[in-house]
Parts: structure tokens; C-alpha cells; sequence
């Protein structure tokens, strides 16, 4: 909390996975150490930002909670005077059912400078664990590409796309044209040191700690200042820090 108040300052747009909302007031702490209320913490910490919330159907994770308060999805926070020209949110993969669905993607449009900019925040799936193609991946890939197809104006793809850097799934898009910030810019992990902390066990697994799963892709017409991932102990996910102009 005390990294998103601090980058508040100097932050346009946020762009959150795994956010849960509770209506209720008081904080409940899942099996897993998820805490139900996060949009509503994060919405008092950042008091000049309108959220918007793209929330899933299916929250099995979350036992022992009461799941008739408490929804879970990503959420994109955007600074005043910023506001909405369009907005959309979808299921992953394809065809996934509202009342079985864990992963999902959002777009939201804003206009800058007379320009419209369109950020896509993405929660890929995570199963199965070893970060590899699928077919359910590949046709996320092509989901969010076409949506993404049908919007006028500069876009921005970024968020947990649960997938490694050599696979088809990504570089679908580079093919489609989208600059890898990731790979443009070397980045050596997306997961960190904190990651190595809280899994210790994923060191035994065949792929080890797999350092990749979050990327930021950018259309090559975007000015891009300065992109970052630094290694700061917050999560088991990187902050991916993109300065860029329309």
C-alpha cells in the first residue's frame, strides 16, 4: 500500500490483478491470505482515481468467505480529470461460463490530447502451472488481439498473462505488431526475489521459478520514455512502470 501511494504522485493509470471486493466494511482474510475488501483499500489510498472494477462470477479460491459478498477480477484506476470513452470486459479463456470463470481481461479508452489511448489489463490463466502454450492460451492471445481490433486510437496490453517469453502465445503479439517491452527492454524477471521468498517450494518444480509471466505490449507509434520493472519486495509479481506519450 505504501508503494501505490507513494506512485500515486507521479501515476496517471493503474492497472491491478487479483483484486477482490467486499461491500461489507470489516477486512476478511481468505485461507490464502487474500484480503476480500483490496478495491476498497486501494480506492481510500488513492482518492484522486476513479476505479473501474471488471470483476469474475467465480470466486472458489476464496473458502471459507462468504461468496455472496465478495467478487474477485482486475481493475484499472484512473487520475482525475481522466474519464471513460468506452470500456469492456471479457472471460478467459474463449467460451469460459460466468459461473466458472477465474481469469478475465478489461479495456478501458480515455482521450489525451485529442487522442484516444486504450489500456488492456489482463489476469491470464494460470492453469495449467507450467506457463507453456495451451490451446485454451493461444486462443487468449486471440481474443484479446481481436478485441483490441475493433478499437480506434494507440492501445496498451500489459498485465499477468501467466505465460513464458518463448511461447506462441506471445508472440502472437509481436506478429500482430505490438513492441515487447519486456524483451525490448532485457528485463531479467517479472517475478523477483519476493517471489523466491514466498514459494521456496517452486524451486523443485521443472521450470524451476519461472521468472516471466507479466509483460506490457505497446504499439511501435507510441513514444515510449522510459519502461521498468523494478525489483521492489511488494508482491510475487513485479510493477511493470511505463512512462510513455500519445
Amino acid at each position: 500500500m505504501k508503494f501505490v501511494e507513494d506512485a500515486a504522485v507521479s501515476t496517471d493509470v493503474f492497472c491491478f490483478q487479483e483484486i477482490l471486493s467486499d461491500a461489507r466494511l470489516s477486512p476478511r482474510i481468505t485461507r490464502e491470505g487474500f484480503r476480500t475488501n483490496l478495491l476498497q483499500e486501494l480506492s481510500a489510498r488513492l482518492p484522486d482515481f476513479s476505479p473501474v472494477f471488471a470483476p469474475v462470477q467465480a470466486t472458489s479460491n476464496l473458502e471459507p468467505v462468504d461468496r455472496t459478498y465478495v467478487q474477485t477480477g482486475v481493475a484499472i484506476f484512473l487520475k482525475h480529470p481522466l474519464h471513460v470513452v468506452a470500456q469492456e470486459a471479457f472471460l478467459l479463456p474463449p467460451g469460459a461460463r460466468e459461473d466458472n470463470a477465474h481469469h478475465n481481461a478489461q479495456y478501458v479508452t480515455i482521450e489525451v490530447n485529442g487522442s484516444l489511448l486504450t489500456f488492456c489489463n489482463v489476469h491470464g490463466i494460470a492453469h495449467p502451472g507450467h506457463k507453456r502454450d495451451t490451446p485454451e492460451r493461444l486462443a487468449q492471445s486471440h481474443k484479446i488481439l481481436d478485441t483490441l481490433a475493433t478499437i480506434e486510437g494507440e492501445k496498451i496490453i500489459m498485465g499477468d498473462f501467466n505465460l513464458l517469453p518463448d511461447t506462441n502465445s506471445v508472440r502472437l503479439f509481436e506478429e500482430a505488431g505490438f513492441r515487447n517491452l519486456v524483451k525490448d527492454h532485457n528485463i531479467q524477471s517479472t517475478r523477483g526475489s519476493q517471489h523466491k521468498i514466498l514459494h521456496p517450494e517452486f524451486a523443485d518444480l521443472p521450470d524451476g521459478f519461472q521468472e516471466f509471466a507479466d509483460y506490457t505490449f505497446v504499439q511501435p507509434t507510441l513514444s515510449v520514455q522510459h519502461f521498468a520493472v523494478p525489483d521492489l519486495p511488494i508482491s510475487d509479481h513485479l510493477p511493470m512502470i511505463l512512462d510513455c506519450t500519445v
